[in-house]
């Protein structure tokens, strides 16, 4: 991915927030975000921000994307870390619906699906990806959750993704369970 695909991944995702109109606070919705590249890193934690406004800016103020290659596996064995409420130092909560946006633009170079599995089963997180570029329909639709015409996403670039906040069904996250 490029800086300048980066920072429209980065509007779209502001964009998204501001689309589904999530009240953002430490009673209703909270959110995370991972970047993954060879790495993953948590760009800030599920308690961090208190307000829309709050999360919309530290999207935008995510300072660059993560080089490599697609290591989705290793990020998604990182997110169980990140949803799992045990692991208090990411401010998962018990009582919580739990949903993950995949964005990623290759395919992994490991089977991410065992990972996935995991997060889908053992901390009942819905997955939703959004491809781009040269990443495999096949992996997207593996790691996605069912129905996987609600779930996965394709665009034929980082430009294009924007229409993802068009696309991407409503999710009411209060009425999923953990």
């Amino acid at each position: 991915m490029q800086r300048y695909e980066f920072s429209l991944i980065r509007e779209a995702m502001a964009d998204l927030i501001k689309q589904m109109n999530l009240t953002v606070s430490p009673r209703d919705t909270q959110v995370a975000m991972v970047t993954f590249g060879t790495s993953s890193k948590v760009e800030f934690k599920f308690n961090e921000h208190r307000t829309t406004a709050d999360v919309k800016q530290a999207i935008l103020s995510v300072p660059q994307y993560r080089a490599g290659s697609s290591q989705l596996e290793q990020a998604l064995q990182y997110c169980s870390r990140v949803f799992d409420p045990s692991e208090q130092q990411f401010g998962a909560r018990t009582d919580s619906g739990r949903v993950l946006l995949i964005l990623t633009d290759g395919e992994s170079l490991y089977d991410p699906n065992q990972a996935a599995e995991d997060l889908k089963r053992r901390l009942g997180v819905e997955i939703f990806v959004v491809g781009f570029k040269r990443i495999s329909e096949q992996q997207m639709m593996a790691v996605s959750s069912h129905p996987k015409h609600h779930h996965v996403f394709y665009f034929e670039n980082a430009g294009k993704v924007r229409k993802m906040v068009e696309r991407l069904p409503s999710v009411n996250v209060k009425k999923l369970k953990p």
